[in-house]
């Protein structure tokens, strides 16, 4: 009589089949960029511990799913390290300086999360305490299948299957490697928010919304310079991806910690706006589902460019403004003509005439795919490659580890990290 055979460790298995997914490929689809070496059900017996391929076939593995060897090796997952007891203990690094810890808040726990896929339609700083000496660390094992139960977006009738699969697998990933290394670092980033969330109604909700973020934040009324590492600031993860434009963000949660997705790879004020829009969504409840999506557009376009910073430079309003003028209120907010134009009107700095010329020349002129100047400022997450060179440069990680966790090869990380002083 036959017996089955034995189920080998799964770790490679589980990690090849979240590579897999995260690219959005199928079993079969994978199989075609190996060039047939191997076949989809050698594939599924490697992501179901059943056989372990060869050096030949994991190498290819790696380049067909771009991603270095090291990342099939399993990683340690670090359990929390006590928080510190005093002020002494740490030191909260914000751009360069040193300063005491913040008390905690009332972490994000409401459950509700949402996704949302959105076009540029027209129509408090986080405690990042890293305590200076090395962290006895405890390993647990690491188990991406259990992380995706930690991933919460609302799908959209229109969101492919396999978009969807690849974001929730990109999400648990990215955040369990974050939360790892804060863990490592006994650095948690704790999102607070106001609860119970406030609920907007209506356009006048929304342009209070977003001015006591901004005042909660100590933006004041200044351009908003990075705006991905101010979310992260704030507490929540971002994921940058590069997809086509049909897509451009979408808000989730891991664990109830908020994470909001961009697509990189589309204009940056386009990138800045759905960023934008989503915060709108991760801290406001809404009055009805019919006005959701437009007052987070609204608050998105309240939030990157105050009322009081467009009413001074349209003054005196209603009258005709130029190109020049946009140009520099986009270059200055990061903020597109469309969002600006679309808000001058709501606010009724502009006729109706001319938002509808505004409309009919943007159409004209190609510039609702690509406006005639393009936003130069920098848009970048930056807390995960931040605490990873510190954890390199204090000798906590070691090259492969980090290079690991960060999905490059040593060599490029080493590259990229240059010389530590």
């Amino acid at each position: 009589m036959k017996t089955s055979q034995p189920k080998q460790s799964n770790d490679l298995g589980i990690r090849l089949r979240a590579a897999r997914k995260m690219a959005g490929l199928s079993m079969e689809d994978l199989a075609q960029r190996l060039g047939g070496i191997v076949t989809k059900q050698s594939i599924g017996k490697y992501e179901n511990g059943l056989m372990k391929p060869s050096p030949d076939v994991l190498a290819a593995l790696s380049k067909a799913l771009n991603i270095p060897l090291p990342s099939f090796s399993p990683l340690p997952r670090i359990s929390p390290r006590p928080s510190p007891t005093s002020v002494d203990d740490s030191y909260e690094i914000i751009r360069g300086k040193s300063r005491a810890a913040a008390p905690t808040r009332a972490p994000f726990n409401d459950g509700i999360v949402n996704y949302c896929s959105v076009a540029p339609s027209p129509t408090g700083s986080l405690n990042r305490s890293i305590s200076l000496d090395r962290p006895t660390a405890r390993a647990v094992p690491s188990d991406p299948e259990s992380d995706l139960k930690l991933v919460e977006f609302r799908s959209r009738p229109h969101m492919p299957a396999k978009l969807a699969s690849s974001l929730k697998h990109r999400i648990a990933d990215s955040m369990r490697k974050l939360i790892d290394l804060e863990n490592l670092l006994a650095s948690p980033a704790e999102f607070r928010a106001t609860l119970p969330k406030p609920v907007l109604s209506t356009p006048d909700d929304a342009e209070r919304a977003a001015l006591t973020i901004r005042g909660d934040w100590d933006l004041g009324s200044s351009p908003i310079v990075n705006l991905l590492d101010r979310l992260e600031s704030a507490g929540i993860g971002v994921l940058e991806i590069q997809a086509d434009e049909s897509f451009d963000g979408l808000s989730a949660s891991f664990n109830h910690r908020p994470v909001i997705a961009v697509n990189t790879s589309l204009p940056t004020d386009r990138v800045r706006f759905t960023a934008a829009h989503e915060l709108g969504h991760i801290m406001h409840q809404f009055s009805s589902p019919e006005s959701m999506e437009s007052l987070c557009q609204h608050f998105a376009g309240a939030f990157l460019l105050p009322r009081s910073v467009i009413e001074d430079a349209l003054k005196p309003a209603p009258r005709k403004l130029t190109l020049w003028e946009l140009k520099e209120i986009k270059e200055s907010y990061g903020i597109s003509f469309q969002a600006v134009m679309y808000r001058a009107h709501s606010l009724g700095l502009i006729t109706d005439r001319q938002w509808r010329h505004f409309r009919e020349t943007l159409k004209a002129k190609g510039w609702d795919k690509t406006e005639p100047v393009a936003y130069r400022g920098r848009e970048a997450a930056v807390r995960f490659k931040q605490l990873l060179n510190y954890a390199v440069a204090q000798n906590i990680l070691d090259l492969d580890s980090a290079a690991g966790l960060l999905g490059v090869s040593p060599a490029a990380l080493e590259k990229e990290i240059g010389n530590v002083f």
